[in-house]
């Protein structure tokens, strides 16, 4: 099953690449097309990649003015295109591999640098805490944001992005004690 990940983390990085090396609009229509190919062969619905999407629209929308403004509208649109098929791409390898098949495939990976004194096992430590994490800060972030409401306080982001910030790092802090007291 790790071979199985590794390609898939291989893939993955190979076709980034060529996403940014490659300035082809067809290209780009092609690889918007297979990646959407991949999630129907999956049994994924046009609803669920749209649902996918979703999560980062404002990001998407932040890129393209800032192109628009800077550069022109067809070079936002490029990029933006090129966001989404990367963003479905890795969504896609991320919903269909196991996390610790991941995280062993990347300590597979680091192996190699071993030799120059990288520890395998601690780059694996830290993606798998980071991953960990997401969902832990989204759970802060709501309880924090559930707590504004039932004060009275809406739409004030220094009130809900200054108490995640700290519990995050409290958390952080904790974790990183608990870990240095295993050693």
């Amino acid at each position: 099953m790790i071979r199985n990940t590794k390609l898939k983390i291989l893939y993955l990085t190979t076709f980034s690449c060529l996403l940014f090396i490659i300035t082809n609009w067809y290209f780009l229509i092609l690889s918007f097309l297979f990646t959407l190919s991949l999630y129907f062969v999956k049994g994924f619905s046009i609803i669920f990649v749209l649902k996918e999407l979703k999560k980062i629209i404002y990001f998407l929308v932040i890129i393209f003015l800032a192109h628009c403004f800077f550069d022109s509208w067809t070079q936002g649109l490029y990029s933006i295109i090129r966001l989404i098929i990367l963003f479905l791409f890795s969504s896609l390898v991320t919903i269909t591999t196991k996390t610790s098949e991941m995280i062993e495939a990347i300590e597979s990976f680091c192996e190699p640098l071993c030799k120059f004194g990288l520890n395998n096992k601690k780059v694996a430590l830290a993606i798998s805490l980071g991953i960990r994490f997401i969902p832990l800060i989204k759970k802060v972030y709501r309880e924090v944001l559930m707590a504004q409401k039932a004060r009275g306080i809406e739409n004030n982001l220094i009130s809900l992005l200054v108490p995640t910030i700290i519990r995050t790092l409290k958390m952080a802090d904790d974790i990183s004690d608990a870990i240095e007291a295993r050693s």
